[in-house]
Formats: C-alpha cells, structure tokens, sequence
C-alpha cells in the first residue's frame, strides 16, 4: 500500500508492535520522514490519516512524529545552529 508517491512499510507482525523487528533495517530518522510525508500527502486529500495512525504504522512513537508536523527540528540539527565555530 501506498500513500501517495510515499511507499508504506509492512505491515506489524502483530497489533501494537513495529513492523521492523531490527532497527537497522530502517533507520527510525528515515521512518520518521516517510511518516512525516505521509502525513503531509494525506493532508492534503480528502481522506486524511491521524498522526497517530501513522505513527504506529511507522513503529514511531505518536509525540515524535506529532512534534515533527508541528514544526519541531531534531536535535541535531538545532544543536549544530547553535554552535559557533570560527572560519
């Protein structure tokens, strides 16, 4: 199944569990983003999906992709702005 042009991962081998088992199959900051684009492709269309659905779908937990679509930036990133290096 897909969402829009975003492909959608299998799905859990059972209820309330990641539909990766391995972590390193699927990095969570790339499950992360393809939830994230779903998200924003089901937005748009008239049968939107929840972000906890997606979420969970993803095997993300639902306050993390909630606070990306919110407009949250990964701490990485937002540590890296913060530093100040001389050239």
């Amino acid at each position: 199944m897909t969402i829009g042009n975003v492909p959608a991962l299998p799905a859990p081998l059972a209820p309330n569990h990641a539909p990766y088992t391995n972590e390193e199959e699927v990095p969570q900051k790339e499950r992360l983003h393809l939830a994230y684009e779903a998200w924003k492709e089901a937005a748009g269309s008239d049968n939107p999906v929840s972000a906890r659905s997606l979420a969970l779908k993803y095997g993300l937990n639902p306050s993390t992709l909630q606070n990306r679509i919110n407009g949250a930036v990964p701490a990485k990133e937002r540590d890296a702005r913060a530093q100040k290096l001389n050239p």
